[in-house]
C-alpha cells in the first residue's frame, strides 16, 4: 500500500533571479510571502497585498514584470523515512521551465506543464527537516 503525504501547506515565495531589477521595492520588501500550492505567483502576490488585481482595468500591463522574473517556492517539511521503503515526490504539473531540489540536490528539471512528474527521492530524503525548492525560470 502506498502512503501519501500531501505537501500543500507551508510554502513561501521568493524572487530567484531579477537581473534587470524589475521587482518593485514594495514587493521585494514583503518577500518571502506565504504561497498557495498549487497556485501561481500573481495570486500569491495579490493575496499578500503587494500588487493590484491583475484582472482589473489595465493592471495586467503594469504587472508584466512578473513574467520576466525567476521565482522560487520553498517548503520545509518533516519526514521519518524508513530504510526499507522507497520514497517519491509527485507533481501534477510544474509550469513551463522548472527545477526541483531536495535538500540541495537536483532531483528534476522540467519543461512541460502538461504532465505529471514523479521522482524517486529515497537517497535525498532525510529524517527530520527537509527543504524542497522549486525554481521557475522566467517565461520570457
Amino acid at each position: 500500500m502506498t502512503e501519501r503525504h500531501p505537501l500543500h501547506d507551508g510554502w513561501t515565495l521568493h524572487v530567484d533571479a531579477d537581473p534587470l531589477g524589475l521587482v518593485p521595492e514594495r514587493v521585494r520588501a514583503a518577500l518571502p510571502i506565504p504561497a498557495t500550492v498549487p497556485g501561481v505567483v500573481h495570486t500569491d502576490l495579490l493575496a499578500a497585498g503587494v500588487i493590484p488585481d491583475p484582472y482589473l482595468d489595465r493592471n495586467e500591463l503594469e504587472l508584466d514584470w512578473i513574467g520576466r522574473v525567476a521565482w522560487r517556492y520553498e517548503l520545509d517539511f518533516v519526514a521519518d523515512p524508513q530504510p526499507d521503503q522507497q520514497h517519491e515526490l509527485a507533481f501534477d504539473g510544474l509550469d513551463t521551465v522548472a527545477t526541483v531540489d531536495l535538500n540541495g540536490a537536483r532531483i528534476a528539471q522540467t519543461e512541460n506543464m502538461h504532465r505529471r512528474y514523479q521522482m524517486r527521492v529515497t537517497d535525498q530524503l532525510r529524517s527530520g527537516t527537509n527543504r524542497l525548492t522549486v525554481r521557475f525560470a522566467s517565461a520570457m
